[in-house]
């Protein structure tokens, strides 16, 4: 029979896993749609004029403008879900200190 303190040890340390995850997940997330917005504003330079620099910033401004609210949902929503991840293990780590081992 396995020991229940290795398994809530065990389980604690997937959790942490997957919050690590989800935060490099929400990394990558960012670099990707910072990358999209250049990628849009360049793409809207080069087809449409020459490219001059002060054309260029004005179609970044307006692409991130565009992507910002997207961007921003998706944060809030690796937050939340980190969040909630976190909080799921928050109460198992209180109720494992001191030898009592209880998962909620």
């Amino acid at each position: 029979m396995r020991d229940p303190v290795l398994e809530v040890e065990e389980i604690h340390g997937l959790i942490n896993h997957l919050v690590i995850t989800l935060k490099d997940l929400k990394t990558l997330q960012m670099a990707i749609s910072t990358l999209m917005v250049d990628m849009s504003a360049i793409r809207q330079t080069v087809l449409t004029t020459p490219a001059t620099k002060s054309r260029y910033k004005k179609h970044l401004a307006e692409s991130i403008k565009k992507a910002r609210p997207l961007v921003n949902q998706a944060m809030r929503s690796y937050d939340n879900l980190i969040q909630n991840v976190d909080e799921h293990v928050q109460p198992e780590k209180r109720a494992s200190v001191g030898g009592a081992t209880t998962i909620h």
